[in-house]
């Protein structure tokens, strides 16, 4: 008798936007993300189980607004899956669900073809595909529950919470509360030159984040495709988490 399989997603990162392949998570590659993980220790020698990366999905249904839901193949196969991610808010559009849970079960979990559905309506329409699109994968696949992590301000873990699959839905908003307020923020008023000491994907996703650097973009800048090179107005970045 084969003892039960349970698939884990153990990447605690940024999923991708589809937009800047190059930029993705493995650049939407089975090896490559496997070797992105072992950028994070993550090895199938340290982990002591098979890791299996594969951008083969299923289809689990569509949402409410029409939208494919897909699913890792790997994933959908096993006996359950545990979701842990990072809950933090994210740098491009503002809900009650942003970065975390929900959209690892959506993009994490979906590969490439569930960034495409979530993200085709542009990030106007990301706060409501998003919670839509994890409602479909929570009534189509086992999800046995979650355990995401919030940071503090120095990019280290302040609180890791197990949430059951059926308080998901409840529970994120709040945690993302959490992360909001332990967001750092940059305490002088006005500055010549602001100096980065790292910047890159696995920070966040235009490589440096914006609402870090620039607290005033419009909707319109937003979606534009050259938001990734934006002038840094550090006055400005005082409230960059509180809209």
């Amino acid at each position: 008798m084969e003892s039960p399989s349970l698939f884990i997603i153990y990447l605690i990162a940024n999923c991708a936007f589809t937009e800047l392949p190059e930029l993705s998570n493995g650049g939407a590659k089975a090896e490559s993300q496997k070797e992105l993980l072992a950028g994070y220790g993550i090895t199938e020698e340290a982990m002591g189980c098979p890791i299996r990366s594969s951008m083969e999905t299923v289809l689990l249904g569509y949402s409410e607004y029409g939208k494919p839901v897909y699913q890792d193949k790997n994933a959908h196969e096993a006996d359950g899956i545990i979701v842990s991610c990072r809950i933090k808010p994210h740098n491009a559009f503002r809900g009650p669900y942003e970065s975390g849970v929900c959209k690892m079960m959506v993009v994490g979990l979906g590969k490439q073809k569930g960034a495409e559905s979530v993200h085709s309506d542009g990030l106007g329409n990301m706060a409501r595909n998003l919670p839509a699109n994890a409602k479909v994968v929570v009534e189509n696949s086992n999800i046995l529950f979650a355990i995401p992590c919030v940071e503090h301000a120095y990019d280290e873990t302040a609180l890791i919470e197990a949430i059951p699959t059926e308080k998901i839905f409840e529970r994120e908003p709040e945690l993302l509360k959490i992360a909001f307020s332990n967001m750092p923020s940059i305490l002088v008023k006005e500055a010549d030159v602001l100096v980065v000491n790292e910047i890159g994907k696995n920070f966040s996703g235009y490589l440096g984040n914006i609402k870090a650097y620039n607290k005033a973009l419009s909707t319109e800048e937003l979606a534009a495709e050259n938001v990734g090179a934006t002038l840094v107005d550090v006055a400005r970045n005082r409230g960059a988490y509180t809209d």
